[in-house]
């Protein structure tokens, strides 16, 4: 099994350790590298989460599971919260590094290429409520630490503005629209070649994701040797966390009130593997360098973990 996962798996791998090896060469630099974090945002990443959402279909479980996601990540914050004060109350930023996952820039990218693109609608449903609460929850107390005010109508707008969320509300609505009309219009004549292109150039640009996140990924690795010890025990800490809430998503599918398919399932365990949201850092205020090289480290870290991770439980639940 594993040797089967290794040709799907190490061009990903490859492409990160090529992003890092630009950086160490200085072939790109970081102005290019966030130009190229801009396109993946706003235009390849929307295009493949359209599609996701597009053939998705919403159901009342799927809803419960977004439900469920959702109030985990809120759980996750209220103990990173705790953690902190016991910790190193200092660090204002901490008890967000326990909550969200990094689905956008990397989630997606791994599960493409473990599970392929006709998996992908499942990833999406299962990262559905952690979107919610990072754009609902995460990114308004992101701000107000670093001193901006938002009101709940501020955090709305800003939230459906987004490329990201506008490719899901796009995708789900007209997916639903094409599965109650059955699409007959679209079947044949210029129309439907005019549809059909449209819709292999949304799957060409969503293409384009997976290898420039591995690129723009490895060329943000960024581990600062004074800090990794703390960065590794604060990921550890955090995967083992998140492996015994995957376990509990995962046991609510397979004997509880969420009653989906076994598919979901591995689904569920490269969400909660995944490393926090790489936005932290961001929200950081000017003066504070050494604690945004700290979340730089530990984001850094967390993710060379997710990576190896992630492919060992595949080949484990299968």
């Amino acid at each position: 099994m594993f040797l089967n996962l290794l040709p799907n798996f190490l061009p990903l791998l490859l492409l990160l350790i090529l992003g890092y090896l630009f950086k160490i060469f200085h072939f790109l630099n970081g102005e290019t590298i966030n130009q190229i974090k801009k396109i993946i945002v706003t235009i390849t990443l929307p295009c493949l989460l359209f599609l996701a959402f597009f053939s998705l279909n919403i159901t009342p479980e799927g809803l419960l599971l977004g439900l469920v996601i959702f109030s985990l990540c809120a759980t996750m914050l209220f103990i990173g919260k705790i953690i902190s004060r016991q910790i190193t109350p200092k660090r204002i930023t901490l008890p967000f590094l326990f909550c969200g996952f990094e689905a956008g820039m990397l989630g997606y990218a791994l599960y493409l290429s473990l599970f392929g693109q006709e998996n992908l609608p499942i990833f999406a449903a299962v990262d559905l409520g952690q979107v919610l609460f990072v754009f609902l929850i995460l990114v308004p107390l992101l701000k107000k630490i670093s001193g901006q005010t938002v009101s709940g109508r501020e955090t709305l707008l800003n939230a459906i503005s987004s490329p990201v969320l506008l490719s899901i509300i796009a995708g789900l609505i007209l997916g639903g629209v094409a599965r109650f009309s059955g699409s007959t219009i679209f079947s044949q004549g210029y129309l439907w070649a005019f549809v059909e292109s449209l819709n292999r150039t949304i799957q060409t640009l969503g293409n384009l994701t997976p290898p420039l996140v591995a690129i723009t990924v490895g060329y943000g690795l960024q581990i600062n040797g004074k800090q990794v010890l703390s960065a590794v025990v604060l990921s550890i800490t955090r995967l083992i966390m998140n492996s015994l809430l995957a376990w509990t998503v995962s046991w609510l599918i397979s004997f509880g009130p969420i009653n989906l398919s076994a598919e979901y399932i591995p689904a569920i365990w490269v969400l909660f593997l995944l490393p926090p949201p790489y936005v932290i850092p961001a929200f950081l205020p000017a003066e504070a360098n050494e604690e945004e090289s700290f979340i730089s480290t530990t984001l850094s870290v967390h993710t060379l973990l997710s990576i190896f991770l992630i492919p060992l439980v595949f080949v484990f639940l299968s």
